[in-house]
């Protein structure tokens, strides 16, 4: 059992593997196995479920096979060879970051927009893939006179944050709407879309829109295709996937502002919940002051002080914008 799920192929029910067995996906030239998160959400599902029929004692389950020792010790062996070890993320450096540039500024804009908007909003907002794919358009709001992000939680609308930290309203960095990003979400309501990256035209959109998984299709996009020229060192790429855009807003300011308090606490406030890598340059920054509650406390007017202070020395010219939507 544990080996039939471990090369249960990835695209399943896409339209190149729909009409095949099994076991003829297997033995397709393109396919590949699900990977080790997939692995686990559903691992762990079916451990449920075993544990809901043990506990109910109505359907003869006298044990759960997911919790057995050989199981675990196999799944341990598994999570490490998808891993090689533990990588610690890198930073985008300059030179990433103006190729990045030139590559979203061969993006088909027009059928696409979703590609080329979320990589910029990552860059100049230190937000996470997850949050901006699920993004709606009256998630781009004005506060205080300010165009802001607002990333919360919302069952109803299948968004969803890592932490009651997460949840926070940012402002909207000067430069994406210089680049003409509020033109892009205000045709998107002249259309009636809801969701910020609804009725994009590539054909893997059209299998998970349905879904409302945009950011599984944008991470298999960014990390295994458009990210290679992008990174040309395929060492460093492994170490520079998209979540890299996030540390690198974080390590911006963490190598040119560390002098204000305030500034300090404001880049909490704008990045909300924090990984441990992530922490150590906060830490770094704040010097012990209590950012917790402080950061909580800033407004948009005054988180946008400090955004203001970001700036990538690069060339936004290959990028074609503003245009019209």
């Amino acid at each position: 059992m544990f080996d039939e799920l471990a090369r249960y192929p990835k695209w399943r029910y896409h339209s190149h593997m729909r009409a095949l067995t099994l076991e003829e996906c297997r033995n397709h030239p393109d396919c590949k196995f699900i990977g080790m998160t997939t692995f686990s959400s559903i691992w762990e599902t079916f451990g449920a479920l075993l544990t809901y029929g043990i506990e109910t004692g109505e359907y003869g389950i006298d044990r759960n096979l997911s919790k057995n020792k050989i199981f675990l010790v196999k799944k341990k062996v598994m999570a490490k060879a998808h891993r090689g070890g533990v990588i610690r993320r890198l930073p985008y450096d300059t030179d990433d970051i103006q190729r990045l540039i030139n590559q979203l500024g061969t993006v088909k804009k027009g059928q696409n927009p979703h590609m080329l908007w979320i990589p910029l909003i990552a860059l100049f907002s230190g937000m996470r893939q997850g949050e901006i794919c699920q993004l709606f358009c009256d998630d781009v709001l004005t506060v205080d006179g300010i165009p802001c992000f607002r990333i919360r939680a919302c069952e109803e609308r299948k968004q969803s944050v890592k932490t009651e930290q997460s949840q926070r309203i940012i402002p909207i960095h000067p430069v994406l709407l210089q680049l003409g990003f509020l033109d892009f979400v205000e045709s998107r309501r002249r259309l009636s879309y809801s969701r910020l990256w609804e009725g994009a035209k590539s054909s893997r959109v059209e299998y998970y829109e349905p879904l409302d998984t945009y950011g599984h299709l944008f991470e298999k996009w960014y990390n295994r295709t458009f990210r290679r020229d992008v990174i040309l060192d395929e060492n460093l790429g492994k170490r520079k996937p998209f979540h890299s855009l996030r540390h690198t807003f974080i390590n911006w300011f963490f190598q040119n502002v560390r002098s204000q308090d305030r500034d300090n606490a404001a880049v909490k406030g704008l990045v909300g919940h924090l990984e441990t890598e992530e922490q150590k340059m906060i830490s770094a920054m704040l010097k012990g002051i209590s950012w917790d509650v402080y950061s909580q406390q800033l407004t948009p007017a005054t988180l946008l002080e400090t955004l203001k202070l970001l700036h990538f020395d690069v060339d936004l010219s290959p990028l074609n914008l503003p245009m019209t939507w």
